[in-house]
């Protein structure tokens, strides 16, 4: 099966999140032990879907 990562990097605070390559190392082993061939990673490094300052239309 071939699957696809996703790591995001949230920044509230550093003590909180774990580090990308830390998270990369987590999915590729994952994926190893479970037969599954790991075709990439997708990273978000903590961009958010909200817009600062723009309001939905009613």
């Amino acid at each position: 099966m071939n699957v696809v990562g996703y790591v995001r990097l949230f920044r509230a605070s550093r003590e909180e999140s774990t580090p990308i390559v830390r998270q990369r190392e987590v999915i590729a082993r994952t994926a190893e032990s479970r037969g599954w061939q790991l075709v990439g990673i997708e990273e978000d490094n903590d961009t958010s879907a909200t817009r600062p300052g723009w309001t939905a239309p009613d």
